[in-house]
């Protein structure tokens, strides 16, 4: 393989590793001695039973419930008709609700300076709704399901359900790289 910017070779170092919660895991970068371009990635080793888990946020432990994302996890908040959706770029993340949340609120915020009329007005609102999550003003339900299994929600109070054949059908369909 060839550097993209120096058209050197490249060297790879792979890496597999066991992670809590993902499983066996591979770890591979990519990387030009010429130039100094690298690139890293990984990706779960391991298919479990495809599951769906549902969390209603309603007190400060929920806020703290973990998210577990694999790379074909799909996460979504209804209520704020907000999902995130497996793709070619796809992280996996451990993190919490709120951590969550953060994210979204942040990436909101980043486009503010290009948004106007109705989809800034939208965009604002949404940004008023998740200050609202953050202080348990709002109650909201948290969906995370993976047909790969590896993406879950950390919290007793999580319900937990297998997938049917036709969500993970549907899933299967909205991951644009398998």
């Amino acid at each position: 393989m060839k550097c993209p910017y120096c058209n050197s070779d490249l060297k790879i170092v792979l890496e597999e590793k066991e992670v809590p919660y993902f499983g066996k895991m591979l770890f591979y970068t990519l990387y030009c001695e010429n130039c100094g371009f690298k690139f890293s990635d990984e990706f779960t080793l391991e298919v479990k039973e495809p599951k769906a888990y549902y969390l209603k946020v309603e007190s400060e432990e929920d806020l703290f419930a973990k998210i577990v994302r694999g790379s074909n996890g799909y996460i979504e908040i209804k209520e704020l008709g907000i999902k995130l959706i497996p793709g070619p770029f796809s992280q996996t993340f451990i993190k919490n609700v709120e951590g969550f949340l953060n994210d979204v609120e942040e990436l909101i915020k980043s486009q503010l300076n290009f948004l106007s009329g109705k989809r800034l007005e939208k965009a604002k609102k949404l940004l008023e709704e998740i200050e609202k999550m953050k202080k348990l003003e709002k109650k909201f339900t948290i969906v995370v399901k993976d047909v790969t299994g590896i993406s879950k929600i950390l919290s007793d109070k999580a319900k937990v359900r297998r997938l049917s054949e036709r969500e993970i059908k549907k899933l299967r369909g909205s991951i644009h790289y398998l």
